[in-house]
């Protein structure tokens, strides 16, 4: 298996439950910058080598990363849930009544050096954009969403925010493949990033329904071909 995951998680020493959390975000990473592919299965020991830990706090992540619904198990192993179309449609309803509020509490509450951080965010996806780097692009989006999500002070909808945006997080990462989408999502998130700046929080929430519902209709487009072809998208191994 290709190195998923590049840094370490803690010395030795850490606590148990430390060391599982580390693992858990760890692995949710990779699944927001696509490393983790549908066609993959994910072992303990595998895991364990790469991560340079014992096989108990892999275990213990993935069995929260199975309770989450992000991971199921089969006779090889553990991997990304299949999603029918039904499904997908389902998630983006969710999403529609949630994301919205969310990004105006970022609105309203980002601190300055979080917005420092979107910005950051936003541009490297323009210069990842223009260099035509994918993985690039992917990454700086994840850091988008994640201190978005930082700065929203309910736990618990940040917690509902991120559940839900994971479970899609394959087919958004693979129609990334096409350059009008990246566009399409940069656009998206400058203007959001104004919104955001100027402390409005009405149009914030307004511009990542819009969002949410262009993100559906192109994943809907899609569909077909993704399904058909696990592994297309922006971080396929080459032939």
């Amino acid at each position: 298996m290709a190195k998923m995951i590049t840094q370490k998680t803690s010395s030795p020493t850490a606590q148990p439950q430390a060391l599982r959390d580390r693992v858990y975000n760890l692995l949710r990473k990779a699944l927001r910058e696509g490393a983790i592919r549908p066609n993959q299965h994910l072992g303990e020991e595998s895991l364990a080598k790469e991560l340079h830990v014992s096989r108990t706090p892999v275990r213990e992540a993935l069995a929260l990363l199975m309770r989450d619904g992000l991971l199921v198990g089969t006779g090889k192993g553990l991997m990304l849930p299949e999603l029918s179309i039904d499904d997908i449609h389902q998630i983006y309803e969710i999403r529609k009544l949630l994301e919205p509020a969310g990004m105006k509490e970022t609105a309203r509450h980002a601190t300055k050096e979080q917005i420092s951080a979107l910005r950051a965010a936003v541009k490297a996806q323009s210069v990842a954009q223009r260099a035509g780097d994918t993985r690039g692009f992917l990454a700086a989006n994840a850091q988008f969403r994640d201190v978005a999500l930082t700065s929203i002070p309910s736990p618990r909808l940040r917690r509902v925010i991120e559940l839900h945006e994971d479970h899609v997080q394959f087919m958004r990462n693979a129609t990334m493949v096409d350059p009008t989408v990246r566009d399409t999502v940069l656009e998206f998130l400058t203007r959001i990033l104004a919104a955001i700046v100027a402390r409005d929080a009405d149009r914030a929430g307004e511009l990542t329904f819009q969002n949410l519902c262009r993100g559906e209709e192109v994943i809907s487009e899609m569909y077909v071909e993704i399904a058909r072809r696990p592994s297309l998208g922006p971080l396929a191994r080459n032939p």
